[in-house]
Order: C-alpha cells, then sequence, then structure tokens
C-alpha cells in the first residue's frame, strides 16, 4: 500500500508546480500586455495599436506608417525602363482640332510603341521618342503657355500599366491664336497609398514648338465676306460719283463765269 501512496504524492507535487507557473507567466503576459497596450472598455482585452508615423524615404520623407512606408517603398521600386513616343505637329490650322497621342510601354519593345504612334500614316520621322522609368501607374499631362490652345482633357491623366504591351494617351488640341505657340508634355509616375498620391517626375517636361497658321475661311465665310466688299464698294462708289460730281459742277461753274465775263467785255466795247 505505501509503494502506491509515495509515487501518487510525487505526481500530485509536480502537478500542482506545473499549474503554479502556467498561473505566473499568464499573469507576467497580462500585466505586460496591459501596460504596453491600451484597453478597451468593452470587452476588458488589450488592444493593438500601429507605430507612429515617421519619415518616409520613398515619398520624399513625408510621414507615413511603417506599414504605408513599406507600400510606398515597394512602389518606388518596381519602376522598370520604358519608352515614350510622341508625335507633335510642326504646324496647325487655328481653329481646326488635332489629336496628339503618347505610347508608353517597355523598353525593349521600343519599335512596337514608335509604331503604335506611327498608325497608318507611316512617317516615324514626326514621332519623338524618350526614355523613361514607368511603373505600376503611370500619368501624363499636355499644356499650353498662356492658354494658347484648347486641350482635352486637361491636367495629369493617370492610366495603369500593363506588365507586357503600351499604355495609349489622346488629347484632343485645338490652336486658339495664329503664331508660333508650345505645348508641354510632362511624365510622371504617381506612387499611390493610404497617405495620400505621391506625383514623381521620371522625364524632364519637354516642351515643342507649334506654328498656327490662320485657318483658311469657309464657304459662308467667304460669301460674307464678299458681300461685305460689294457693300463697301458700293459705298466708294456712292462717294466716288458724289465727289465726281462736285468737282464737275465747280468746273462748270467757273467755264459759266469765263463766258459771262467775255461777254460783258464784248457788250462794253459795243
Amino acid at each position: 500500500m505505501r509503494r502506491f501512496v509515495l509515487p501518487a504524492l510525487v505526481l500530485l507535487l509536480v502537478l500542482s508546480g506545473c499549474d503554479n507557473r502556467t498561473e505566473v507567466t499568464n499573469a507576467s503576459y497580462t500585466e505586460t500586455d496591459n501596460a504596453e497596450a491600451p484597453i478597451d472598455a468593452a470587452t476588458g482585452n488589450a488592444m493593438l495599436t500601429e507605430a507612429a508615423p515617421a519619415a518616409c524615404p520613398a515619398i520624399g520623407g513625408r510621414q507615413a506608417s511603417p506599414a504605408q512606408c513599406a507600400e510606398y517603398t515597394r512602389q518606388a521600386n518596381a519602376l522598370t525602363d520604358g519608352i515614350a513616343a510622341f508625335d507633335p505637329p510642326g504646324k496647325m490650322r487655328m481653329g481646326a482640332p488635332e489629336t496628339l497621342t503618347l505610347v508608353i510601354g517597355q523598353a525593349a519593345d521600343a519599335a512596337a510603341v514608335t509604331n503604335a504612334v506611327v498608325g497608318d500614316s507611316g512617317d516615324a520621322n514626326m514621332v519623338r521618342t524618350e526614355k523613361v522609368a514607368i511603373g505600376e501607374n503611370v500619368s501624363a499631362e499636355l499644356s499650353s503657355p498662356n492658354s494658347m490652345f484648347r486641350i482635352a482633357p486637361e491636367g495629369r491623366v493617370v492610366k495603369p500599366m500593363p506588365a507586357r504591351g503600351q499604355q495609349i494617351w489622346q488629347w484632343s488640341v485645338e490652336a486658339l491664336v495664329p503664331g508660333k505657340h508650345k505645348l508641354t508634355l510632362t511624365v510622371g509616375v504617381p506612387i499611390l497609398g493610404a497617405a495620400g498620391e505621391v506625383w514623381q517626375p521620371v522625364l524632364e517636361p519637354r516642351t515643342f514648338e507649334i506654328d498656327v497658321q490662320a485657318r483658311p475661311r469657309t464657304w459662308p465665310e467667304f460669301f460674307d465676306d464678299l458681300a461685305k466688299f460689294f457693300t463697301s464698294l458700293k459705298g466708294a462708289l456712292v462717294a466716288l460719283a458724289a465727289v465726281i460730281a462736285a468737282v464737275a459742277g465747280v468746273w462748270l461753274a467757273v467755264k459759266n463765269f469765263g463766258r459771262k465775263a467775255e461777254k460783258g467785255g464784248e457788250e462794253g466795247e459795243g
């Protein structure tokens, strides 16, 4: 009987020691957790808190949480070599809108990107190409100093870049004033996140000079100008006739006055 009692007592002591260690461990964890995290009043449990925002190098030192900064950094490190092709015209007609096209793709597909801009015209000499960095998203903007052109759409246009292939931007551009004026193309990569959008230029603004010529007159405008011309010509003829009549009247008056003077002299001699 004693042989069974002694092992049983030892077993109870061992189990009692394990329970105490478990309670101490749990108490220690709870105390530590409560000290570092705020307590939810409704549940009494500790609430998880996000680390305080700090300067994030990927977005120029702007404040962001560690998780947000990690996402910005991932997008910034995802930039790859690309190519941009654009077809600015050398000349335009005032009041005649034209479509200008920008195509951006992988640098390895430079020929395909250029051909996408050339289209049916077949004139690759009119296409300007530039090396750019491309990311998951790319933005492009076409602008005009002093509003010499009407451009649609206005502002930066952000588009996602496909893993393969190209992305296309198109603008309707109408010249408003004759003369030599400039269009400016700006390309950048927006890095998007919960803390806001950060736009990073990947191509210095490219400026193109356009020679805007006065547009040809339409037929209605031509006939309207012709009618105005004849109206003004009619007025000029009427004025000229009045001047001729006045001159003729003066000439006749002088002639008649001379005749009367000669006649008066003859009568005096008689």
